[in-house]
């Protein structure tokens, strides 16, 4: 098989039984189904069929709830999966039932990773995940001490989404990755966050990656969400409603298919259609792929193609799946919010610092300038460019804005800057402001200006 062929994910529902009632869940808790062995037999085989038809591998198998480790079958179903191609296979628990035991096999069975979120500082989570803060610390360790990588997911709603910090100052050290998720109410009289609300959370986090490095922030913490896709290199979080076969297969545990199970509109059932004929006749997915169908403000924005919104938290808020997202915040990424972090104090921070180079203070760069003899030709050089600029203003050579917006994108495109976070990032790293990079692009097209004005005077 090509080693570039396309990964599908398998997201099982085992039960939907809990012995939690966290605030934030999906489940209402109204129903306790829980699927036996020769129906997980046949929803996999469904599903590992529609992968092959689609031209796709198994990719990451994740066993969900409800409780998972509730489920009798959960052990013998990883090993299934694990039989069946999918090399990584995660499960995702309150962790109060984990032992050093259950650990062990579940590692014995194939199982690679385990998601055990936190959702706060002590009292926040004890608020939302019913007073389990110290059996979520005593599981990460119980599992990492038995092989299993850790993983936590906070998600963020107003009740959290200001202790970013004192999150990761509780994860450091006891898990793997900490991923972001913004919370999809699970009914319209839950709270959600404002997009300013939502916004100050990337700038938090784009803080923090700036302080400790490219590497840290792409390889430790993680944002899961359409609006930070096409503003991160790296981080990418695509819609499974509008795409042209599933990227994921999530199956609850009564055969209900969602598109994405934070979404609470279900598509079908596995036991009554098969997965290529709920994607292909769908009237949700039918509506949904269709461009032509998004509300103007997306359909409308030049990020439509690597975003479009959220699906789920539109139909939550405003029962239509396709209407604005109501979080969207990108009318407020504005030149000013990121002269604003550049001008931040960066908090020292020991999350899995990489890269990292030691700062210099401007008097002991001018002082090394000097050393070395550098420093009069620099001061000639920004003098030679001040008159040139006088010159071209003296002969009428206007710069545009056009003009200024081409250079910058001939400059990110020469460094490898993708977008507008990638270059704040060196921005900051080569301490430098917008405004002087501006400058800089403005005093470049001048010159190309002033070179070729003398150049046909001289033809």
């Amino acid at each position: 098989m090509s080693d570039m062929a396309k990964t599908m994910h398998f997201q099982i529902h085992l039960t939907d039984d809990c012995n939690l009632k966290c605030l934030h869940c999906y489940h209402d808790g109204s129903s306790n189904n829980y699927l036996d062995s020769e129906q997980f037999d046949y929803i996999l085989k469904e599903v590992l069929d529609y992968t092959r038809k689609c031209g796709s591998v198994p990719g990451r198998a994740i066993f969900c709830g409800g409780e998972p480790t509730l489920s009798p079958i959960l052990f013998e179903s990883i090993a299934k999966c694990r039989e069946a191609g999918y090399n990584s296979v995660s499960v995702l628990t309150n962790g109060t039932l984990i032992t050093d035991e259950f650990a062990q096999k579940l590692r014995q069975a194939g199982c690679t990773s385990v998601q055990i979120c936190i959702e706060g500082n002590r009292e926040t989570h004890n608020h939302i995940r019913n007073g389990t803060f110290d059996q979520v610390l005593v599981a990460w360790e119980t599992c990492r001490r038995n092989g299993l990588v850790v993983k936590n997911q906070t998600t963020l709603q107003p009740l959290n989404y200001r202790q970013i910090r004192e999150i990761l100052d509780i994860c450091r050290d006891r898990v793997d990755t900490v991923n972001f998720l913004r919370q999809v109410p699970p009914n319209k009289e839950a709270a959600v966050l404002t997009p300013s609300q939502w916004l100050e959370v990337l700038k938090e986090l784009f803080i923090l990656r700036l302080s400790c490095g490219r590497d840290c922030f792409d390889n430790y913490i993680n944002v899961r969400d359409l609006h930070w896709h096409h503003l991160f290199e790296g981080l990418c979080y695509i819609c499974n409603f509008k795409q042209d076969s599933f990227l994921s297969v999530i199956v609850e545990a009564n055969g209900d298919v969602y598109p994405c199970r934070k979404a609470n509109i279900k598509v079908g059932n596995i036991f009554r259609q098969s997965l290529e004929e709920i994607h292909a006749k769908n009237e949700v997915l039918q509506r949904a792929r269709k461009k032509e169908n998004l509300n103007d403000k997306c359909r409308e924005c030049s990020r439509v193609e690597r975003c479009g919104g959220c699906p789920g938290m539109a139909n939550a808020v405003f029962g239509d799946y396709m209407a604005p997202d109501p979080q969207c915040f990108i009318e407020q990424i504005t030149p000013e919010f990121w002269e604003e972090i550049l001008r931040s104090d960066l908090p020292e921070h020991n999350l899995l610092r990489s890269g990292e180079r030691p700062a210099a203070a401007d008097n002991e760069v001018l002082e090394y300038m000097s050393l070395v003899g550098i420093m009069e030709e620099a001061g000639e050089e920004v003098a030679w460019l001040k008159r040139a600029g006088s010159k071209a203003a003296e002969l009428g050579l206007a710069v545009s804005e056009e003009e200024i917006q081409r250079a910058a994108d001939i400059f990110r495109q020469a460094m490898g800057l993708r977008n507008e976070a990638n270059t704040v990032v060196w921005l900051k790293e080569n301490r430098l402001s917008l405004e002087a990079w501006e400058a800089g692009l403005r005093q470049s097209v001048t010159l190309d200006k002033l070179e070729n004005y003398f150049r046909n005077k001289i033809i």
